[in-house]
């Protein structure tokens, strides 16, 4: 990228890199959820989640410290992308022997595990036009530019500190439930962020509360996900699961920018309520069949 600076490179190399990164995380993903058992699965997935979005976080703080000119950022991400590969080399016969089982689509995924998909658009959507306007929507309700970045900020420690406490859940409770659950405190986390600006202390815990709820579908959908498929279809599900999830960070921003442009500055809060509202009564009013099983502590691979 520092070499070669026309924008067709440039597209080119970035298509290159994006499935550079796309295929490890689904592989690794996969592998992780193929070799939990169900009875910790919402645990690790919890401290996994934590892992990867604690590490996306530290790339702008990189960035800050050593600027955005000259070789160091690239020669940082080649180095970063370079020690990924010595614990894959020394775990590679730890790998597990996953089996395809015939043919399986995409839209089989959604049919097996809809809550999961589900999730996976709701915290895809609530996360990424959170991350992306909720310091703009702090301002136009009155914050100074400073509370609002700290409220972003406050968001993200949020969403690293609570995925402990949710993913214990996870394992102790019914995992459709905790799902219906994170959609109504998505919408009284965005109420009431939406009523406290003028009152940073309460802003700050609905955001903490806010970032926590954004991660924790995230977490338990791939814990549902685990849950339900069978480990011949999980790299099919999963990615599903994250072609979903990458659709709701794509369209998150757009509509609570739209949102924003008609009701400033709620319009974001009002979006992210009525997601995770409408997200919550679908999970209470589907058929009891049709509900993913309880989580069982004694369900074995």
């Amino acid at each position: 990228m520092p070499v070669l600076e026309s924008p067709g490179w440039w597209l080119a190399l970035r298509f290159v890199s994006g499935a550079g990164l796309a295929l490890p995380w689904l592989v690794g993903e996969t592998w992780i959820n193929t070799v939990t058992t169900d009875a910790v699965r919402g645990r690790v997935l919890a401290t996994y989640t934590v892992l990867l979005f604690g590490a996306w976080a530290t790339g702008p703080i990189i960035l800050e410290r050593l600027g955005t000119t000259g070789t160091a950022p690239y020669f940082i991400g080649t180095l970063g992308a370079a020690l990924v590969i010595a614990p894959l080399v020394l775990a590679r016969r730890l790998a597990p022997s996953v089996a395809s089982h015939g043919r399986f689509s995409l839209t089989q995924a959604a049919a097996l595990a809809p809550l999961a998909i589900g999730a996976a658009a709701v915290g895809g959507v609530a996360e990424f036009s959170t991350i992306s306007l909720l310091p703009i929507c702090a301002v136009g309700a009155g914050m100074t530019a400073e509370h609002g970045l700290r409220l972003l900020t406050v968001l993200m420690v949020g969403g690293v500190v609570l995925q402990f406490a949710i993913g214990w859940l996870a394992d102790r409770m019914p995992r459709a439930s905790l799902l219906a659950a994170l959609g109504v405190s998505l919408a009284a986390a965005s109420a009431l962020l939406g009523v406290t600006a003028q009152q940073p202390p309460l802003a700050f815990a609905a955001a903490f509360v806010l970032g926590g709820v954004c991660l924790g579908f995230y977490a338990v959908g791939l814990a549902m996900l685990g849950e339900r498929v069978a480990p011949g279809q999980l790299a099919l599900a999963n990615a599903a699961f994250l072609m979903t999830y990458e659709a709701g960070a794509i369209g998150g921003p757009l509509l609570g920018g739209a949102a924003m442009d008609i009701w400033q500055p709620h319009g974001l809060l009002l979006v992210t309520g009525i997601v995770g509202l409408t997200f919550a009564l679908w999970i209470t009013r589907r058929p009891s069949g049709a509900r993913s099983p309880d989580p069982s502590p004694t369900k074995e691979r």
